[in-house]
């Protein structure tokens, strides 16, 4: 396991689905969780609470599924400030999300790398 991501839970959809399914379903991840960080920015410009409950929720589901722990953690705590009310306003606390996003995208390729 990698600080960033699990790669046995990246391996999995290789031993079930094939590498060329296994990589559809890492990159569409991928894009995922770039659509979920834009959808969290923008709640959180316009300090739309549902909009910014909804992207963590759906960026801890996909962490979840690609075995990046740190990420899902983070989503998670987020997501329970957000439905709270707390620290709707913390900049911080969504520049550190997508600090650690980019940081596990780049985790996720050196996954694919490898694999290559």
């Amino acid at each position: 396991m990698t600080d960033i991501i699990d790669p046995r839970m990246c391996n999995k959809y290789h031993e079930k689905y094939g590498k060329k399914r296994a990589l559809l379903l890492i990159e569409s991840s991928q894009n995922s969780i770039l659509r979920h960080v834009e959808e969290l920015k923008e709640g959180f410009s316009s300090q739309d609470r549902d909009t910014m409950v909804r992207a963590v929720h759906s960026l801890k589901s996909t962490a979840l599924n690609i075995g990046a722990g740190l990420l899902e953690s983070m989503a998670l705590d987020m997501e329970s400030r957000y439905i709270a009310g707390k620290d709707l306003s913390a900049e911080g606390l969504v520049e550190n999300l997508i600090a650690l996003v980019e940081e596990t995208l780049e985790g996720l390729q050196s996954y694919l790398k490898n694999r290559e």
